[in-house]
């Protein structure tokens, strides 16, 4: 489960609870899913960067040796084995990467409709 569907379900349980009628309810999550659209649009960006961490410019740089590599003869000595060298990003860095956390939340966003509209079915 992530955000978006526990916040749409705890927030439509609150307002059916406190025995608001069935379209108020569809009212303000609708109300939710325009300030986030706005929101959205002027902050959101189409795609990130696509160098944005120094890990994946490492692995380009090692990528671009070996290619240079194959073209020349005296690069035996300089090959290493590239399960070696593995290096995993840590959480924080991916979390780093530009528009990951607009993009979670715009999903949030998304689920939130889902539950607005199986709400009102």
């Amino acid at each position: 489960a992530n955000f978006g569907d526990i916040f749409g379900l705890h927030w439509g349980a609150f307002m059916f609870k406190s025995q608001a009628p069935w379209h108020s309810i569809l009212y303000t999550l609708g109300a939710f899913m325009l300030v986030w659209a706005v929101i959205n649009m002027f902050f959101l960006r189409g795609a990130p960067q696509p160098m944005s961490l120094d890990w994946q410019i490492a692995e380009q740089e090692a990528r671009q040796a070996e290619d240079d590599c194959q073209d020349s003869a005296d690069c035996g000595n300089n090959l290493r084995d590239p399960e070696e060298d593995v290096r995993y990003a840590s959480f924080l860095e991916v979390l780093m990467v530009p528009g990951l956390m607009l993009y979670s939340l715009s999903y949030m966003c998304l689920k939130l409709v889902n539950y607005a509209l199986f709400l009102w079915l």
